[in-house]
C-alpha cells in the first residue's frame, strides 16, 4: 500500500517532433500539429516523493534530463510546476532523471532505469525521488513484517525477497511495484540470514547457497517466475560454516573464504543455470579458517578478511600477498567499506564495529592498501559514535555512512572527519544492501535491539559531487 505524496506524468510520444510539458501532476510528450496518420503513443511515469517531502517545497529550480539528448533547467516554486522540453520519438535507451534544487543546493533527486519509448508502454514507470547523503523510509508500508527477511538483486529487473515462513515478493524495478511470486520451496530449509549468501545468479535470476554442511543451491528465474533445486558438483564448497564470501562483479562465480576447518578457498560457478560446480582456488589460502571474518576486494583485486574468532592472528589477512597485519584479539563481525577516491596507487579500506572479547565494540581498523608493500593498519579506539555488534555502511563521493540502531555516523571525504547523526532506520541487526541501477541502496528486512523485525524498508540515495 502507497502512503506517499505523488506526482503522475503522463508520456505521450509521436513520431515525428515533440515536447515535453509538466502541468501539476503531469507530463506530457505533445508534437505539433501534424497529419491524422501519425502515431502517438503513451508512456506512464509517477513520480514517488519522501513520506516527508517538506523539505523540497523550498525548491526555486530544477533541471531535467532525458538522457542522452536532453536538459534544461527550470525556475519553479516547490516540486509541482510546469516546464517544456521537445523531443523526438526513437528508440534509444534514456533515462528521465529530476533534480530538485534551492539555488545551487541539491535537494533531491530521482532516476528511472533505462528504458526506450516502445519499451514503457507496457511498464507503470516510477521515478522514486530521495535526499542526497540520506537513508530515510521507502514511501510504502508492508504486510509482510520479518527480520529474516533475505533479498538479492535482479540484474535490470528489480530485487527479490524471501521472508521467513517463504513468502517470496518481487520488486519491479522500473514500476517499484511489489509482487507476489512462487514462494519456496516448501521441500527445502528455509534461508536464514547469515547461514549462506542471497545473490545475483545471471539475468533474470537469484540463487541462495548454503554451505555449511554439503553445498546446496537453490535458484529463482524471475522472469519464469519457478525456484529450482540446482545440482552441485564437487566438495570444495562443503563444510564452511562462517565462511566469508565475495562474488564476481559480473555475477558468474562466488568465493567461500575458509569457515569451518578449513583454510582453502572455495569457487562456486553460477553461470550454468542447469548445475553448479564447485573447485578450489590453487593461488589462495588462509592463515586460518577465519570463521567470522568479513571480505572485501580492492578496486585492484587485493582480498582482504578483516576479523575472526582466533585470538592469536593478526586481524587483517592479505590472501594475494599472503601476508597478516594488524593486532591480534578475537575480534568478530567486523563490517569494511571501501573508501571512495582511492589511487592506482594507494586505496583505503575502513573496518569498525561488531565485537570484541565477546562486547559490541566501537572501535575500527582504517586499512591502507598500497600497490607496493605491506597491508597499513591503523587501529581506532572509539571511532563509532556509539558500539555496535553489526554496521551497515553506505558511501557516496562525499563521505562514508555508519548505520546501527539510531547512529548514523557520516565521515567526511577524505579526512574522515565524524559528523554524528540520528538515524530515521532501528537496525542492530541484520539489513540487506541491494542497490538499483538508478543508483539507490534499498536496505530490506533487519531488527531492533529488542529483536523486533524492523517494519520497513529503507532507501539511501549518494550525494553528489555535481549534477
Amino acid at each position: 500500500m502507497w502512503v506517499h505524496a505523488r506526482l503522475d506524468l503522463e508520456l505521450k510520444v509521436r513520431s515525428a517532433r515533440s515536447r515535453i510539458a509538466t502541468r501539476r501532476g503531469f507530463v506530457t510528450l505533445l508534437g505539433p500539429a501534424l497529419a491524422c496518420d501519425v502515431e502517438t503513443t503513451s508512456v506512464a511515469v509517477e513520480v514517488v516523493f519522501p513520506e516527508d517531502a517538506s523539505a523540497l517545497q523550498s525548491a526555486d529550480n530544477v533541471t531535467v534530463r532525458l538522457q542522452p539528448g536532453i536538459e534544461e533547467t527550470f525556475t519553479v516554486d516547490g516540486p509541482e510546476e510546469t516546464f517544456e522540453l521537445e523531443l523526438s520519438q526513437d528508440d534509444v535507451s534514456r533515462q528521465l532523471e529530476l533534480y530538485y534544487a534551492r539555488g545551487t543546493t541539491l535537494l533531491g533527486y530521482g532516476r528511472t532505469p533505462p528504458f526506450t519509448y516502445l519499451g514503457a508502454q507496457s511498464v507503470a514507470l516510477r521515478l522514486l525521488v530521495a535526499y542526497p547523503g540520506a537513508l530515510t523510509p521507502f514511501p510504502g508500508t508492508f504486510d509482510l513484517v520479518d527480520a529474516n527477511t533475505i533479498a538479492a538483486g535482479v540484474d535490470g529487473l528489480g530485487m527479490v525477497a524471501v521472508t521467513g515462513d517463504g513468502t517470496t515478493i518481487f520488486v519491479d524495478g522500473h514500476s517499484l511495484e511489489l509482487k507476489n511470486a512462487m514462494p519456496w520451496p516448501t521441500d527445502r530449509p528455509r534461508p536464514e540470514p547469515g547461514t549462506g549468501a542471497f545473490v545475483s545468479a545471471g539475468v533474470g535470476s537469484v540463487a541462495w547457497l548454503r554451505w555449511t554442511t554439503e553445498l546446496e543451491v537453490v535458484r529463482f528465474d524471475a522472469i519464469e517466475n519457478t525456484w529450482t533445486i540446482v545440482p552441485c558438483m564437487g566438495d570444495a564448497a562443503d563444510g564452511r560454516t562462517g565462511a566469508a564470501f565475495l562474488q564476481d562483479p559480473n555475477g558468474g562465480s562466488l568465493l567461500l573464504f575458509g569457515g569451518g576447518e578449513r583454510s582453502d578457498v572455495a569457487r562456486v560457478d553460477l553461470s550454468d543455470p542447469a548445475e553448479v560446480r564447485s573447485s578450489i582456488e590453487a593461488t589462495l589460502e588462509l592463515d586460518d579458517p577465519r570463521a567470522g571474518a568479513e571480505a572485501i576486494a580492492s578496486a585492484a583485486g587485493e582480498i582482504l578478511l578483516v576479523g575472526g574468532s582466533n585470538a592469536t592472528r593478526p586481524r587483517v589477512w592479505a590472501l594475494r600477498r599472503r601476508e597478516g597485519a594488524g593486532p591480534t584479539g578475537d575480534w568478530t563481525g567486523l563490517r569494511c567499506q571501501l573508501i571512495p577516491g582511492g589511487g592506482s596507487e594507494r586505496e583505503s579500506v575502513v573496518c569498525a564495529g561488531g565485537s570484541r572479547a565477546g562486547m559490541p565494540t566501537a572501535d575500527a581498523l582504517l586499512l591502507g592498501i598500497p600497490a607496493t608493500g605491506p597491508i597499513e593498519v591503523d587501529e581506532q579506539m572509539g571511532w563509532l559514535s556509539a558500539p555496535a555488534a553489526d554496521v551497515r555502511w553506505f558511501a557516496d563521493e562525499l563521505a562514508v555512512y555508519a548505520q546501527a540502531a539510531s547512529m548514523w555516523d557520516r565521515f567526511a571525504l577524505p579526512d574522515l572527519g565524524r559528523d554524528a547523526l540520528a538515524s530515521p532506520a532501528t537496525l542492530v541487526t541484520g539489513g540487506q544492501r541491494i542497490v538499483f541501477p538508478t543508483g539507490v541502496t534499498f536496505v530490506v528486512g533487519g531488527a531492533d535491539e529488542t529483536g523486533r523485525a524492523e517494519n520497513r524498508w529503507y532507501v539511501f540515495a549518494p550525494a553528489l559531487m555535481a549534477l
